[in-house]
């Protein structure tokens, strides 16, 4: 005979086996996460179509003499790489709000140390072609080219590839906790992963001398922040709707 006790028990310990391994829900989370990776893969859809539309010269000579100023597109164009990054950076924070607190170890500590860095080299990188580079044209067109971003020997250049070994960084330790889980959790820790080692050796091959081989291997490291910002719109959409656990039946 199962007495009124023993079946509150029995139904508030099948309650605990239905929830277990359940995504908690957060809609709040979830709903940002979904708009800052949306605005990041706008940010560089904008970037990357401005940058190729204002078809600018590999030297700041060879621009000026042609068309007098680097124009409107160009600079429009790194307005969207300032917005990516700082879309990037603030996506990366929500995925380790997620993730959450309980989860954070030191190495997760020690890699958001890395991120104002990685934030600094790319605001003064991208920001100087539209704050720095049309002041310098006008007061001093011979040393503008030093700022000139589409000149791989530029000074905005460097500070770029040395801002992807700093974010290279914090991705793979980022990608140790993340890994460590099962489904989207694993997709997004090895999609860091390979963005951290595409932009630490675009770095690399920088500090050997190859600045345009450097160049397109730093291109490609942007290309794989696409599919990331993909699994974080589909990270916010399960914090919104979790999926049901599928029940689990415990004979005693």
């Amino acid at each position: 005979m199962v007495t009124d006790r023993g079946t509150r028990a029995g139904a508030l310990g099948a309650e605990v086996i239905l929830r277990e391994g359940a995504m908690p829900s957060n809609r709040r989370l979830g709903t940002a996460l979904i708009c800052v990776a949306a605005a990041e893969l706008i940010a560089t859809a904008g970037m990357a179509g401005f940058i190729a539309a204002a078809a600018p010269k590999s030297r700041l000579a060879a621009q000026l003499a042609e068309h007098g100023s680097v124009g409107m597109l160009y600079r429009l164009g790194f307005v969207s790489a300032s917005l990516l990054s700082l879309a990037f950076l603030t996506m990366l924070v929500l995925l380790l709000a997620a993730r959450g607190r309980e989860a954070m170890r030191l190495r997760d500590w020690l890699a958001i140390l890395f991120l104002p860095m990685y934030a600094t080299c790319s605001i003064i990188a991208y920001m100087s072609q539209y704050v720095v580079l049309p002041v310098l044209i006008e007061r001093d067109p011979s040393g503008a080219g030093a700022w000139y971003f589409q000149d791989e020997r530029s000074i905005p250049v460097a500070l770029d590839l040395l801002g992807y070994a700093f974010v290279a960084i914090a991705l793979g330790l980022f990608a140790i906790g993340f890994h460590q889980h099962e489904g989207i959790w694993r997709w997004i820790g090895e999609v860091m992963l390979l963005v951290a080692a595409t932009s630490f050796a675009a770095f690399i091959v920088l500090a050997a001398g190859a600045r345009s081989a450097a160049g397109l291997v730093s291109i490609t490291s942007a290309v794989l922040m696409m599919p990331l910002a993909g699994l974080a719109i589909a990270l916010g959409l399960q914090l919104r709707h979790p999926p049901r656990p599928k029940p689990v039946i415990r004979l005693c």
